[in-house]
């Protein structure tokens, strides 16, 4: 689905869904407005005040965070997923997971 060739180190850290959202966008008709799209995220990296405070930078809301579990599940503006994804405390960036009942 995706040349790694073509891939960046930042590329490389979003699960697929989401670099598919972002090719998407990429792909979009110069003419046409850009995406004001949110995603909540699953960041798994090192929780610390510069990875939290990258987030707000990138004008991202913080849902929550587990210094224990090294995750920050956060909203953030589609086109601000690579910048965050490409900081060295940032191990992946991820859908996150989905709550089931059994």
């Amino acid at each position: 689905m995706f040349d790694k060739a073509t891939t960046s180190p930042a590329e490389r850290k979003l699960d697929t869904p989401l670099r598919m959202r972002l090719r998407a966008e990429a792909d979009r008709p110069v003419a046409a407005p850009p995406s004001d799209e949110r995603v909540t995220v699953s960041i798994v990296g090192t929780v610390a005040s510069p990875l939290i405070d990258a987030i707000e930078a990138a004008h991202g809301v913080i849902v929550t965070q587990s210094l224990r579990w090294g995750r920050v599940t956060a909203s953030l503006p589609l086109a601000s997923l690579l910048t965050i994804a490409a900081r060295a405390d940032v191990a992946s960036v991820r859908m996150p997971p989905h709550a089931r009942v059994n």
